[in-house]
């Protein structure tokens, strides 16, 4: 009886293992792939970090992250609209790709660029 018991606790550990390892191997390969949820957009001097619920604006060149955060209300078709904590939207057109900021705002055309075309320091941490 005792080593019936202590053969199944060998068992159930190995088994267990087995499973946690898998579990592991299997999530790891999703934060490398995570990057590529983004669309990044060059506004004539603004940077735009687009996934499906917020764009991001105010691109910080030493830390390489954006800093402003508005939500998306509203993904249709023709446009996309998001809001600042504020209450100002930005309104982009999914068909002419121009951005505006306000309602009443002058539009400004966008295009899609790389993660890799975004602003980067130099060597002794300057921009020029």
């Amino acid at each position: 009886m005792r080593k019936i018991i202590s053969t199944l606790l060998r068992l159930f550990a190995s088994y267990s293992k087995l499973l946690i390892m898998i579990f592991i191997l299997s999530v790891s390969g999703t934060s490398l792939k995570a990057d590529d949820g983004y669309t990044y957009l060059k506004c004539g001097k603004k940077y735009i970090k687009f996934d499906g619920y917020n764009l991001k604006t105010n691109y910080n060149i030493r830390t390489q992250r954006f800093k402003d955060n508005k939500r998306i209300d509203s993904y249709s078709v023709n446009k996309i609209v998001a809001r600042d904590a504020y209450g100002s939207p930005y309104i982009l057109n999914r068909n002419t790709g121009e951005l505006r900021i306000g309602w009443n705002g002058k539009p400004r055309s966008c295009e899609v660029i790389s993660k890799n075309q975004l602003p980067q320091l130099n060597e002794e941490g300057k921009k020029f």
